[in-house]
């Protein structure tokens, strides 16, 4: 490995405990629990003539830690080219070596005004090498050309005028998740003067985040469609953080139209997703998030593409994190076997895993419920099984010490009423009085798991 190379050098270790330290515990790279690296055990192989001191120890592994640190930052500098010429324009700078900085910066200067579209990150970066040449001890500033300080100015505007609809949008994204109001200092101003010549001369970048702001104060559906159609006509030449700001705000959107009850856009949110995982735009690092499965899996599912969404959990389920993988993907599938009304398949894939994420229990549990009161609509023998099983996850949510009360309520409310409907179907008291006062009390309930689906069984039978 790198590391024990580096330590086993000269010019990088000084200390030769380091590189045995190193030796002893890459034994337990594949297993960090193992009781053998305790510090105590450790000690004696170090300083085996020594009394155990925590302090020698503690000192060994900080050094440590400085060559692991330093490693990770020489490996990351050997792929990252413009960011050793930025670090390189500096030090020509510092050292006063201004012949070799002056055509560096310029160098790094055309870099970014030759990309096809700027975005927040290069006018800021343009602002710096602007004003880093402005400033220079070295520097004629009478005898530049005024355009330097000009296009210094006019890319701290650009940076500071796209910054605020970025974070403006962001801003305004919360005020309805957490019903609240910002004010956003300066952001009418902004909307309402003329932008820098430097923002206009390809204002692509601009219009989306100025159209992605009046996406969330206005929610037109017209541009959503704008916003859609820049940034997948372009995507091939914008960067990947752009196109992921976009399609996040994007998904909300479509989201958010499915929210209230526009189905059409149900396919919307499907396209998206699938235009994400095709982009790579939501892996990170090789790595798919939980949540985005589940949200994948679940909207393949209300599109009825089960084909789709059995091929998608075979291929990117190994992209998930290996502590939550298995329960995903068991509770992915009950999802799967739900939709295509394999009851039985349901139950038996969750009723016996050991769902450890808590999140995950309840989405599993409550979802094997919803399968076993599907099976007991027609099979009453099921009665007793469905009532114990409710009574277990009962018991399981009030003993719960980990679980958020919100999260407790909504699902206890859940199988309390879940249980009054299966009750209410064995004693042939369906279409009563009892069952009226059912569909009153869950019409009037506010915190509730599933409520759209318990409302469409007491409506429909």
């Amino acid at each position: 490995m790198q590391l024990g190379k580096q330590l086993n050098h000269p010019l990088f270790a000084k200390n030769p405990l380091l590189l045995k330290l190193y030796q002893y515990i890459s034994n337990y790279f594949d297993n960090w629990e193992s009781s053998d690296l305790d510090k105590k055990i450790i000690f004696p192989i170090l300083y085996p003539d020594k009394p155990y001191k925590d302090i020698l120890l503690r000192k060994l592994m900080t050094e440590l830690n400085r060559h692991i640190e330093e490693l990770l930052i020489q490996n990351y500098l050997k792929s990252q080219d413009l960011l050793k010429k930025q670090i390189l324009q500096k030090i020509y700078g510092e050292r006063g070596l201004y012949h070799f900085f002056e055509n560096q910066t310029h160098t790094l200067i055309n870099h970014y005004q030759q990309k096809a579209f700027k975005d927040i990150n290069d006018y800021l970066s343009l602002w710096k090498l602007q004003s880093s040449y402005f400033f220079h001890p070295d520097t004629n500033k009478f005898d530049m050309d005024e355009d330097g300080i000009l296009k210094t100015m006019e890319y701290l505007d650009a940076f500071y005028i796209l910054g605020k609809y970025k974070y403006g949008s962001e801003m305004r994204a919360r005020e309805k998740v957490l019903n609240r109001k910002y004010h956003i200092w300066m952001l009418d101003s902004i909307k309402s003067n003329e932008y820098p010549k430097v923002l206009l001369e390809d204002s692509t970048v601009l219009q989306v985040y100025q159209s992605i702001l009046e996406l969330q104060e206005l929610r037109k559906e017209s541009t959503y469609r704008m916003i859609y159609n820049i940034l997948f006509n372009h995507q091939h030449k914008f960067e990947f953080s752009f196109l992921l700001y976009g399609l996040q705000h994007l998904l909300n959107y479509a989201i958010w139209q499915t929210n209230q009850g526009n189905q059409a856009f149900l396919a919307q949110v499907f396209e998206l997703y699938q235009l994400g995982l095709r982009n790579g735009l939501l892996l990170e690092k090789n790595r798919i998030t939980d949540t985005t499965f589940t949200n994948i899996v679940a909207i393949g599912i209300r599109n009825q593409a089960h084909q789709w969404v059995e091929q998608f959990i075979l291929e990117y389920q190994h992209l998930l994190d290996p502590i939550l993988r298995e329960a995903v993907r068991t509770l992915c599938y009950g999802f799967l076997h739900y939709s295509r009304k394999e009851f039985d398949q349901t139950i038996q894939l969750i009723i016996d895993f050991d769902f450890t994420n808590n999140y995950y229990y309840l989405r599993a549990k409550t979802l094997m419920l919803r399968a076993l009161y599907e099976k007991f609509c027609t099979d009453y023998s099921l009665f007793h099984l469905f009532v114990a099983q409710s009574k277990s996850y009962e018991k399981f949510l009030r003993r719960s010490k980990t679980i958020g009360q919100y999260q407790v309520e909504v699902h206890l409310s859940f199988v309390k009423l879940l249980r009054q409907m299966v009750k209410i179907k064995y004693l042939h008291k369906w279409k009563g009085q009892a069952h009226n006062k059912l569909i009153e009390r869950l019409t009037q309930t506010t915190q509730i798991a599933n409520k759209e689906w318990l409302l469409q069984k007491l409506k429909n039978g």
